[in-house]
């Protein structure tokens, strides 16, 4: 990963070991945001770092006066680039100042920042911000879940399911159909539905609470999408006006699809329909089950 400002887990030492104390090998004036140093011999480059740049007295101790601290990025094994002072006062550098890597007030404060971002102050795991193992949780937001998902039986209720999880669609009329002889679409029992994802069974169902027509013929009440006939049921035509129910069941391909009823006198004399009203209305069903 490259290295960035954003950064608030930083590293602290390279591969081969920890990283030395160099010195400035170009003078820096107040305000530069990039620094020329000697060696910079076992400094990360995946994050950003913290750092500390600093003279020494005529005795060799530490001027802690002039101590400047900063974050970076090491841009090459001798340049800093993208500085931020991050405590003291910006006087610039001169060449032999010190480069020192080392925590900082900074680096723990974006520590910190970074572990809070998912944890409360104790070291928790912050609830309202990731999703628990354990207990009880209210997730807010669309969430996309890869692999398996269980849920404990019965805790799928009614009123966190999506209109169309179950019922797909539904069409109906509420007067009889056209009296027809041949095979002839039932105008207003079509319906366009989307099957989800998941190789999920469909159930079409197709309610007729009457079929009238010539006594002793018989009608065909067909299921189809298309032209494809997936499913027929054969009713006599009786004095009463008997009605049907017919039924199909199958794995379709995730997506669009049109179902629609269709009806025809396949047997005997005269023509068949539909026998419908507002209080018993003629219908088709599809539902995932």
């Amino acid at each position: 990963m490259a290295a960035s400002s954003a950064d608030k887990f930083t590293e602290t030492k390279g591969s081969a070991g920890n990283p030395a104390v160099t010195t400035v090998s170009a003078a820096r004036t107040v305000g530069g945001t990039s620094l020329s140093a000697t060696a910079l011999t076992n400094w990360p480059t995946d994050t950003q770092v913290h750092f500390i740049t600093y003279s020494k007295n005529a005795d060799g101790t530490k001027n802690n006066s002039s101590q400047q601290d900063w974050k970076g990025t090491i841009s090459s094994s001798t340049s800093i680039t993208a500085m931020a002072l991050t405590n003291g006062t910006d006087a610039g550098n001169a060449i032999g100042d010190y480069i020192e890597m080392g925590p900082t007030a900074s680096w723990a404060e974006d520590l910190y920042d970074g572990l809070t971002k998912e944890h409360d102050s104790t070291g928790a795991h912050d609830a309202t911000k990731v999703m628990m193992l354990s207990g009880t949780q209210t997730v807010t937001g669309d969430k996309t879940f890869t692999g398996t998902v269980g849920l404990p039986d019965g805790s799928a209720t009614g009123a966190v399911l999506s209109t169309d999880a179950i019922c797909l669609g539904y069409a109906e009329i509420t007067s009889n159909s056209t009296a027809v002889s041949s095979d002839t679409d039932v105008t207003g029992l079509s319906v366009d539905v989307t099957v989800p994802d998941g190789g999920r069974r469909v159930k079409v169902t197709v309610n007729a609470p009457g079929l009238q027509g010539t006594s002793g013929a018989r009608a065909v009440i067909s299921i189809k999408e298309g032209t494809t006939v997936l499913s027929q049921k054969f009713a006599q035509i009786t004095a009463n006006n008997e009605g049907k129910e017919a039924y199909a069941s199958f794995v379709p391909t995730a997506g669009d699809h049109t179902y629609k009823v269709s009806l025809a006198r396949d047997a005997g004399t005269g023509t068949v329909n539909f026998v419908a009203a507002s209080t018993y209305p003629a219908f088709i069903l599809v539902e995932a089950i």
